[in-house]
């Protein structure tokens, strides 16, 4: 199914719009800060994944994982800190959230940023529900769902300086990150009983290179490889990957390069505590 697509056809699952930056460069207009972070011991691994409360879910062949890994990102940290979970709707997104409306370079299906999803949702006082709003892969005209309809809205989005390691994992202890990677070859993921981790050296880490949002949910350490990862849920649908999911290469140290695909660089915080 993924491996026999044309590149035309790839490229029209990404959507994130950092594409020329230079490294250590944000360019959503959204001032990054650090994470709050508090003195704690981290367990071995953290897995945020909800099959029955946070599915996976199926972008097509529209740009919109920016959307999809906002709203995965608002939808958990909801369910999580507010205890209420909702299916919340990336077409509201898609077609309301955009240039006209003053959210910087973002296009519907032709890409924009996590960040600024986040921001409408919190300007919107909520997200709306995907039986009011569904999905269609394609733009629209925006309905202007007013404040009866919305739920749940993020307190603040943070929106981590690039490269930092401890701002991801202490983040990751407290609830779930849209982030932002290179996925080029993820089309190609089928991993094995032996080795479900995607190495480092698969996929650059340089912003420029980064092309898709998604949602880190957790991290651990591959019981047959060894290898620690950061657990990631994809909008591809489930019979991608790992049910929808991905592990990619974790470097301890932190360092930039040994994170696979630049996970580092693009990630924003949805916060409800």
């Amino acid at each position: 199914e993924f491996t026999d697509m044309t590149e035309e056809e790839k490229s029209k699952m990404f959507g994130l719009k950092p594409t020329g930056l230079a490294e250590g460069e944000r360019d959503d207009k959204v001032k990054g800060k650090p994470y709050p972070r508090r003195k704690r011991e981290l367990p071995a691994s953290k897995d945020w994944s909800n099959d029955q409360q946070f599915p996976i879910k199926n972008q097509g062949s529209c740009g919109s994982c920016w959307t999809f890994s906002a709203i995965g990102a608002v939808t958990a940290n909801c369910g999580i800190h507010r205890n209420k979970w909702y299916d919340f709707s990336e077409q509201d997104v898609v077609d309301c959230a955009n240039v006209k409306a003053g959210y910087f370079d973002c296009n519907g299906c032709g890409g924009g940023w996590m960040s600024w999803a986040v921001q409408y949702i919190i300007d919107k006082e909520g997200a709306v529900l995907t039986n009011n709003y569904p999905y269609k892969a394609s733009d629209g005209i925006c309905k202007n769902l007013g404040k009866t309809d919305r739920f749940c809205a993020p307190r603040e989005v943070i929106n981590f300086p690039p490269g930092s390691y401890e701002d991801l994992i202490q983040a990751l202890d407290d609830g779930v990150v849209a982030v932002g990677v290179n996925a080029s070859p993820w089309h190609a993921y089928q991993p094995s009983a032996e080795d479900s981790v995607l190495p480092a050296d698969s996929c650059p880490s340089e912003m420029a290179k980064i092309n898709h949002g998604v949602v880190a949910v957790g991290w651990g350490t591959d019981e047959r490889s060894g290898k620690d990862f950061w657990l990631l849920k994809n909008s591809w649908g489930p019979r991608w990957g790992l049910s929808g999911y991905i592990r990619i290469e974790r470097s301890k140290d932190g360092n930039n390069d040994k994170n696979a695909c630049g996970i580092l660089q693009l990630n924003s915080y949805p916060a409800f505590q």
